[in-house]
């Protein structure tokens, strides 16, 4: 399982699988139009 947020924080990691996920569902459901967001745990 993965969260959304804004600037990523020192030392967060993700799996490739949630990653891809996460930018998958944003691609399919924009929910950061215009902003920058991170993926981690």
């Amino acid at each position: 399982m993965f969260r959304l947020g804004g600037d990523a924080q020192v030392g967060s990691a993700i799996s490739v699988e949630d990653l891809a996920v996460a930018l998958l569902g944003e691609a399919e459901t924009p929910k950061h139009q215009r902003t920058r967001f991170t993926v981690g745990y």
